[in-house]
């Protein structure tokens, strides 16, 4: 009898903690540690920007999904040179790396979007195909041979203006990896984005194939 009321008591102190520190609802949100990837997007409608483009386009910042291809905004509608991505992994000593082969990259130390407003001052930024971003921030993309846009010369770049430019529909890839810490050797995500070129009217009666319009879409997510 003696344990059956002891049973009863731990099962009224097991209530009586329960009644005073209700369990908490569960936010997704918190329990998955994550890589985001967003950028500056046209409407999903949007198949043919060069066709369509008109200055009142809509332009939205949103996350990619895997496996959706979605028209970049051009620089024109956003006042920013080049493709701006954030990339966000919530981990606090987290190490994104970013690395391109025919994408010249560039990044501020602020890791903010390239803005015109900064003028093309090339001092503030970081230019290059190799880069490590602490937790977020935003990556500024080049195509090489793709046209418009803010670079710095390079192998690759040698000359104003670039030549020789990409064919209308040529692939470019960026690869991402994702380490909990600096020092750790595996990446706990990997990712990959493709942007493809995409034909530009402007570029078409210049002569040169040069193109303000690129699809993005999220290839790859492991």
């Amino acid at each position: 009898m003696r344990y059956f009321i002891a049973f009863l008591a731990a099962v009224a102190t097991i209530i009586f903690v329960l009644i005073l520190n209700p369990p908490q609802p569960v936010d997704d949100n918190k329990l998955v540690t994550r890589l985001k990837i967003s950028t500056y997007l046209l409407d999903e409608s949007v198949v043919s920007p060069s066709d369509e483009y008109s200055s009142d386009m809509s332009v939205t910042f949103e996350e990619l999904e895997l496996g959706v291809p979605r028209c970049i905004s051009p620089s024109t509608l956003t006042d920013m040179y080049n493709i701006n991505i954030l990339f966000e992994y919530d981990s606090p000593n987290s190490v994104i790396n970013v690395t391109t082969d025919y994408i010249q990259m560039s990044m501020s130390t602020s890791k903010t979007p390239f803005y015109m407003d900064e003028d093309g001052n090339s001092s503030r930024r970081m230019f290059g195909y190799d880069f490590n971003v602490a937790k977020s921030g935003y990556i500024a993309f080049y195509p090489v041979g793709g046209g418009w846009g803010y670079y710095d010369f390079d192998d690759k770049i040698p000359t104003f203006p670039p030549r020789p430019t990409t064919e209308f529909g040529h692939e470019y890839f960026i690869y991402v990896k994702v380490y909990n810490d600096a020092s750790d050797e595996y990446p706990v995500v990997q990712a990959e984005l493709k942007l493809v070129k995409l034909k530009d009217d402007a570029g078409i009666e210049s002569g040169t194939n040069s193109s303000d319009f690129y699809s993005i879409e999220l290839i790859s997510y492991k």
